[in-house]
């Protein structure tokens, strides 16, 4: 029901409808949550389902590349505004639950307030107070998850709409691929088809609903793992076969985005699966037959498509690497002139041609710098660069530390969160897709849930401990 609920959101967002219709549709939403039985937890699944669309109604906007260009309403903060007025109802009430703040919360803390500081020295200050609304709808968006999803079943709810949100996601993207439209990139708000000369072939890019080739990558590389973890663990027939199903077609999806920093982050992913697979105990002798399918399946991909993935790392245009060199070149002047403070948050696209001789013509949208590393340190200097960095570490150390969860499915889910929030910040070496709100708002759902399983872990590991300090009855 919250897939009809984000549908009916969709529609109403991109055809404009009258006010009579939207309330209509609104209430409709409504009724359905009323009648789910668990209206809390309809939400939260049309949260999740809503993640990797686009679809925005804008307030103000100024559009360019590497950054937030307006202020919007988008799809998915409706559903994020039903589920803060549960939480603040939770809260003001008189069976509140302990309020969670993570360790990473605080770093998060410390880069909106460094960010919103630096805003005052920048010449962009509109586009700055972009980002700066986004960085707070994003820090809401974690700490409702991280404060929402409480249990076990509560994180199974939620990885099961991730799952099924993948599973559309790259279905769609092969639909795409064969010529079928249902009209659905709207929801991604690109109308435009999207191709790319290599050698002497014009070759088709898939990129689903979320509006573009390398921001669909980027998702799939951090779904696609996770996908793969849960394979290797017992669980539900319904977890299994959309785990199952999204591997068969995410990873066909991902070729067909024809994106290099995609394909090199997912095998990334795959070799850190196998060998986390091989190094811990409880997952070493688990999936034996499911590890010699899916390299069955992932050679057959391989080989399938190695013809077109030669071509596109030895016949893609040479310009187009070359000005991915000039653009770092260009990042780098930025940090050497303004090593502290950068050129303004958000305004890499708007200062660049006072740091570029290359002599390359653009075109009428500038281009960021195709390293999200590059393009934040030039932005926002060394200080806050730091503190991104710092936040990313601790994030990944709790990942490492949830490796000790008794809890297999605890295990399993932790390792595929962890090593997609890593494979996407390898492919961020060579991509600013995390700059797209699409992708940031999984990015930071995946940061949420690791923390969850962190509490869930402290949960699990007081429980053990006082279960072996009981005293014994006497026999």
């Amino acid at each position: 029901m919250a897939l009809i609920g984000a549908t009916v959101l969709g529609v109403l967002f991109y055809g404009k409808l009258l006010i009579g219709a939207s309330l209509f549709a609104a209430l409709m939403i409504i009724l359905a949550a009323a009648l789910s039985g668990n209206p809390r937890l309809f939400f939260l699944m049309g949260l999740i389902f809503s993640l990797p669309l686009d679809l925005s109604k804008y307030l103000m906007s100024y559009p360019h590349f590497g950054g937030e260009w307006a202020i919007r309403i988008e799809a998915s903060d409706l559903f994020l505004v039903a589920l803060l007025g549960y939480w603040l109802a939770e809260m003001l009430g008189k069976k509140r639950k302990p309020f969670r703040f993570p360790a990473e919360a605080v770093f998060f803390v410390m880069l909106l307030f460094s960010s919103l500081l630096l805003t005052f020295f920048s010449k962009y200050k509109t586009l700055a107070g972009y980002e700066i609304i986004r960085m707070v709808k994003l820090g809401v968006l974690y700490l409702l998850l991280v404060n929402t999803v409480r249990t076990k079943n509560q994180l199974r709810a939620v990885i099961l709409a991730l799952l099924a949100g993948a599973l559309l996601q790259s279905v769609y993207g092969l639909m795409q691929y064969s010529g079928i439209s249902l009209g659905l990139e709207r929801l991604g708000e690109s109308g435009v088809a999207h191709t790319q000369l290599i050698g002497r072939e014009t070759v088709g890019r898939v990129g689903a609903m979320l509006g573009h080739p390398n921001m669909f990558a980027s998702y799939l590389v951090m779904l696609l793992p996770f996908s793969l973890t849960l394979l290797f663990m017992p669980g539900s027939f319904l977890q299994r076969s959309l785990a199952g199903a999204v591997m068969a077609t995410g990873s066909v999806a991902l070729f067909l985005t024809l994106s290099r920093s995609g394909w090199i982050g997912f095998a990334f992913a795959v070799v850190a699966v196998y060998f986390m697979a091989t190094v811990l105990r409880r997952l070493r002798f688990k999936g034996i037959g499911i590890r010699v399918a899916l390299l069955a399946m992932f050679g057959s991909v391989g080989f399938a498509f190695f013809g077109k993935i030669m071509d596109k790392f030895t016949l893609s245009d040479p310009a187009s690497v070359y000005s991915r060199w000039e653009l770092i070149n260009i990042a780098y002047k930025m940090i050497k002139a303004h090593p502290w403070v950068g050129v303004g948050l958000n305004a890499f696209t708007f200062v660049m041609e006072d740091y570029d001789q290359s002599g390359i013509v653009w075109g009428d949208m500038l281009p960021p710098v195709h390293n999200i590393y590059m393009l934040v340190w030039s932005e926002q200097g060394s200080l806050v660069f730091a503190v991104i960095l710092l936040l990313l570490i601790t994030i990944l150390v709790t990942s490492l530390r949830n490796l000790r969860c008794r809890d297999p499915y605890l295990l399993a889910a932790n390792l595929g969160l962890g090593i997609g929030f890593l494979s996407v910040l390898l492919q961020a070496l060579a991509d600013w897709t995390l700059k797209a709100n699409t992708v940031q708002r999984v990015f930071w759902t995946f940061a949420a849930l690791i923390a969850v399983i962190r509490y869930l872990r402290k949960e699990e590991e007081l429980a053990t401990a006082a279960q072996s300090t009981r005293p014994e009855r006497p026999s």
